[in-house]
């Protein structure tokens, strides 16, 4: 009987331990999602900025190329208006 009471008792230390294990690991896990959470929220916000920062660079670059076109259209009528004052007597 005593052979009994003693794996009885062993087999108690069992589940108490292996209950507090998976306390430790269930605690161990939501840390863990919680952290992924985070980092999930990070790169949602990332990707907000990137697009934010696309869409500006995307409209600087369309300014820039119609400022370029302004120009070279100046550029271009550089030349006949310079003659067209010299003719009228401003140049």
């Amino acid at each position: 009987m005593g052979t009994l009471a003693a794996m009885d008792h062993s087999g108690s230390n069992d589940l108490a331990n292996g209950q507090a294990a998976l306390g430790r690991l269930a605690q161990a896990v939501r840390g863990r999602v919680a952290e992924h959470d985070l980092w999930q929220e990070i790169d949602k916000q990332i990707w907000v900025i990137e697009q934010i920062f696309g869409d500006t660079v995307d409209a600087t670059d369309g300014v820039d190329q119609q400022l370029r076109r302004d120009c070279e259209s100046l550029v271009g009528i550089g030349a006949p208006l310079k003659g067209i004052l010299k003719t009228l007597g401003h140049g």
